[in-house]
């Protein structure tokens, strides 16, 4: 009972991570997006 616990913690964890590097991989995008915009005008 307490392996699979730790399995689902882990499961949250890795979802956990995923939700940050898309969140930083769309914030490194809007920044470059933006600054090509801004070059381009």
């Amino acid at each position: 009972m307490h392996h699979t616990t730790t399995q689902n913690h882990r499961k949250d964890r890795n979802f956990l991570d995923y939700l940050l590097y898309t969140l930083a991989a769309g914030v490194i995008a809007a920044i470059s997006f933006s600054f090509l915009l801004w070059l381009r005008y």
